[in-house]
């Protein structure tokens, strides 16, 4: 965590920023500008969030892991500011993070996720922001488990509903499923989150996992949070049922 700048980010990186404020300022339109003349302007917080990715992130055996989990503390004012264009705000910062990762070729144990806090020791204009690569229950990962094991690849294909007949083949984890389009399998339906669900290899298993959608993620009539993938099974998300298989 640091307050302070102390060093400056990464050249790559800017491109990525200067995407991410376009896209913000088209996303809110005129009030872009007026509502953040004062205290934390959200590409400050990009800019944070990439420093310390690129400070915490892990080296282990066949690759370089970065933090999947990132807790943005601001103070009262600036956390009601910015909190009304979270459901804008924080999708569009996972893409940062996950394109610069992709630049740099690291991997995730899970799909990233931003957090925002108000804190009120915190005076308005400063913020801070903790990284941390953490396992998908929440707890930090050892480095050996970090990439998890090489798993054969698998296939997806939606077998019922609007999507019916959409294949996607020899893939390999993580393979993300949600409406939004930076998913490997868009599925453009209002049941469905933008960042729905993710099938990781964990453990030497192939895990879908629910990325606390909306509206769930099944298997028959389950509600599941994880499940191990076995050839054959079928799942739902939205109107969609999705037929796993090993290639």
């Amino acid at each position: 965590m640091e307050w302070i700048r102390k060093k400056p980010i990464e050249v790559d990186a800017v491109g990525l920023l200067r995407d991410f404020e376009k896209r913000l300022e088209g996303l809110v339109e005129g009030a872009f500008s007026r509502i953040f003349k004062v205290g934390v302007h959200p590409v400050e917080i990009a800019k944070r969030v990439l420093r310390e990715m690129e400070a915490e992130k892990q080296v282990a055996t066949g690759g370089v892991i970065a933090p999947n989990l990132y807790d943005v503390r601001l103070s009262p004012p600036d956390y009601e500011r910015i909190s009304r264009f979270r459901e804008t705000l924080l999708p569009e910062l996972e893409k940062l993070v996950m394109d610069h990762a992709e630049r740099n070729r690291y991997a995730f144990l899970s799909r990233p996720s931003i957090i925002l806090e108000a804190d009120a020791g915190l005076p308005e204009g400063r913020f801070s922001v903790e990284a941390e690569v953490a396992s998908p229950g929440g707890m930090q990962a050892p480095l050996s488990q970090a990439l998890g094991p090489p798993t054969s690849g698998f296939r997806l294909k939606v077998t019922s509903g609007p999507f019916a007949g959409l294949t996607l083949q020899d893939l390999q984890c993580p393979v993300s499923i949600g409406r939004a389009e930076d998913n490997d399998m868009v599925l453009n339906d209002p049941l469905v989150s933008r960042h729905h669900a993710v099938i990781m290899a964990e453990g030497g298993n192939i895990v879908l996992r629910d990325l606390e959608s909306t509206n769930g993620t099944f298997i028959g009539s389950r509600r599941i949070q994880a499940r191990v993938l076995e050839k054959g099974d079928v799942f739902r998300i939205g109107s969609s049922e999705i037929a796993f298989d090993i290639s």
